[in-house]
């Protein structure tokens, strides 16, 4: 079988042609959806009007250079916690990029004749940032908190620190939580899975696979 890859102008023309030479007019097309996690794609590599949904937590001075992370917040997608100043991405310097951007990976196909044609393209997962309570390492709170008696030597013992796990107006149940921002990624709008292929093409969907490369950050 001959195999043909297409980008989404040439698959529809092909559909286009199929269907004005079959007798019923109709073609039934494969749609096959993958999450994938593979470091693919990352806030390095994105433009500026996409990275600035990303800017509340994170900074870079430029494309293709190494993001950092602007405040404490949480990755919540991968379960993990990242603290201030911490390298993110980036895509040359880092030998395992940290933070990734799940997306889908959408194919299109049918065959036909002996021949089978193929249109694939990606869909990034869509961030938000919140603000709420959660719970993160009783290492880094500890880290943080001397990095905080370090630059305010002159805090007053009776004031104890926002980041201190023994804090007698906290229960030992939420001892270390505290607000923190937390980056989700969405899933995409159904509609950005979806291309535009004549009425008479029954489009369906197999089977979705799952792929995932993961690194071994600390998790939550």
């Amino acid at each position: 079988m001959v195999v043909y890859e297409c980008n989404e102008q040439q698959f529809i023309e092909n559909i286009v042609r199929l269907l004005n030479t079959l007798n019923d007019n109709r073609l039934i097309v494969n749609r096959r959806i993958m999450l994938c996690d593979d470091h693919r794609y990352g806030p390095s590599i994105l433009p500026e009007q996409e990275f600035v949904k990303y800017s509340s937590i994170m900074e870079r001075k430029g494309v293709r250079r190494t993001v950092y992370a602007k405040i404490p917040f949480i990755d919540e997608f991968h379960n993990r916690f990242y603290d201030a100043e911490e390298a993110l991405h980036s895509s040359s310097s880092l030998s395992t990029p940290r933070l990734s951007i799940p997306y889908y990976r959408v194919e299109y196909s049918f065959s036909i004749w002996n021949n089978s044609y193929i249109y694939t393209f990606d869909v990034l997962f869509e961030p938000e940032v919140v603000i709420e309570k959660r719970r993160i390492p009783t290492n880094r709170i500890r880290a943080r908190a001397r990095a905080r008696t370090r630059i305010e030597p002159s805090l007053s013992s009776s004031s104890p620190s926002p980041y201190s796990s023994n804090s007698s107006n906290s229960s030992s149940s939420n001892s270390n939580s505290m607000l923190i921002h937390v980056l989700r990624f969405n899933q995409p709008d159904e509609k950005m899975l979806n291309i535009n292929i004549p009425r008479q093409v029954i489009v369906m969907d197999v089977k979705r696979m799952i792929r995932t490369l993961g690194v071994d950050n600390e998790k939550i």
